[in-house]
């Protein structure tokens, strides 16, 4: 009996008040753009996340070389065959 039911609610899809019986399914399209909208809002955000690592790596770029000028300039030392070394 069990069987049978189940194939009466799978014959007869969006009956509300049947336990455990799923909407009917999406189509295709729906589907692919659920999946198109999903991926744009990831893209979104991993665009962003970029441009912030982008930020962060100038302005370590940016600290580092100022941080070696107060280095050397404190110590007096001058390093040779390095880029921008007097």
């Amino acid at each position: 009996m069990r069987g049978r039911w189940r194939a009466e609610a799978r014959s007869r899809p969006g009956v509300p008040g049947r336990p455990g019986e799923a909407e009917t399914q999406p189509s295709r399209y729906e589907v692919l753009a659920a999946r198109n909208a999903r991926l744009r809002r990831a893209n979104r955000t991993l665009t962003g996340n970029l441009k912030l690592a982008a930020a962060q790596i100038q302005r370590l770029g940016f600290e580092n070389a100022r941080l070696r000028e107060a280095l050397e300039a404190s110590s007096n030392i001058t390093h040779i065959g390095r880029p921008g070394s007097r």
